[in-house]
């Protein structure tokens, strides 16, 4: 099958809502690429011999792509002019601080979306975990926890800073987890799913997209734990899930805005709450969504644009 992938140029302070504008537009998810977070893990976090020069030279300096990929079939066109007319209005509200928001239009079929990503997915280290590509030779030593990752088109290789916060936030929490029942909503490759099970967790995943669910279970499997990460096609705003010890949530603010009370009413008291895929500027905006639920004992971990909040389920 043959997709478009569009590209908006913006700047950090408008990935995320270009993300959800993407989304609205129907594609499954969006990619940012900011040469700032590649510079971050080149320093911080790969291992062997790093991300190649021609990577970082390919990246934007200044500038912020925000892709998603949308069929190429007769809905392309209404499809493209609905996402101009979105950001157009977006540009009015927020001024120049979102950047150009030009838009880039290219053709490329399915089996080169699943691997573009695949030149800027190297091996990293966050805590206990080392993230590693399936095709990446690697022995363990000491008390690594090692997650064997191919995520192919869905969100999830532990790169970004949403992602390394939330599973810092697990880790944080391992003493814990050693049988605890676990929500991964949004559940993207499954890293979050894996790393909740490698520390001893029971762990139900969950998706709204189906690409995502079948990447999930294939890196569960790829990792031995099939049999600790029940993975679904699902909704928390559905309802209908048993109360868990804790629930990990790695998405946009608007989703967890909108979902802080249905994940209040799935988690035990005393529960915790992880919930990353926050711009930094509406942190507040969360935690007080997240405080009018019941959530009691916020704190906020910030890494370069994006932030994080761990609470728990309080009385009600």
């Amino acid at each position: 099958m043959e997709y478009a992938k569009i590209t908006v140029h913006t700047t950090t302070a408008g990935a995320e809502v270009l993300g959800d504008l993407l989304a609205e537009a129907g594609a499954g998810g969006a990619v940012i690429e900011d040469a700032a977070d590649l510079l971050t893990i080149e320093r911080d976090f790969a291992l062997f011999d790093g991300i190649e020069q021609k990577v970082f030279d390919a990246m934007p300096q200044g500038d912020v792509r925000v892709s998603g990929y949308l069929p190429a079939d007769g809905r392309l066109a209404d499809s493209i002019a609905a996402l101009k007319e979105r950001i157009a209005v977006m540009k009015a509200r927020a001024g120049t601080g979102f950047g150009t928001c030009e838009i880039d239009i290219s053709r490329v079929d399915e089996a080169d979306w699943a691997n573009e990503w695949k030149k800027y997915f190297k091996p990293l280290r966050v805590g206990r975990f080392l993230v590693k590509p399936t095709w990446e030779p690697y022995e363990k030593t000491g008390d690594e926890l090692i997650i064997e990752l191919d995520p192919g088109m869905a969100f999830g290789t532990g790169t970004h800073e949403t992602t390394r916060l939330c599973m810092e936030r697990l880790e944080h929490f391992a003493k814990g987890l050693s049988g605890a029942s676990v929500l991964d909503v949004g559940c993207g490759s499954g890293i979050l799913s894996i790393a909740a099970a490698k520390l001893g967790a029971r762990v139900t995943a969950i998706d709204l997209d189906p690409v995502c669910v079948a990447s999930a279970k294939e890196n569960a499997a790829r990792n031995g734990l099939s049999g600790a990460i029940d993975v679904r096609l699902g909704n928390l705003l559905d309802g209908g899930y048993e109360e868990t010890d804790l629930i990990v949530a790695n998405i946009i603010s608007d989703v967890i805005i909108a979902m802080a009370p249905a994940a209040a009413r799935a988690l035990k008291l005393g529960g915790v709450f992880i919930s990353s895929g926050i711009t930094k500027g509406r942190a507040g905006e969360v935690r007080m969504a997240l405080s009018e639920a019941g959530f009691i004992g916020k704190e906020t971990f910030i890494e370069g644009e994006w932030a994080a909040i761990s609470c728990f389920r309080g009385k009600q």
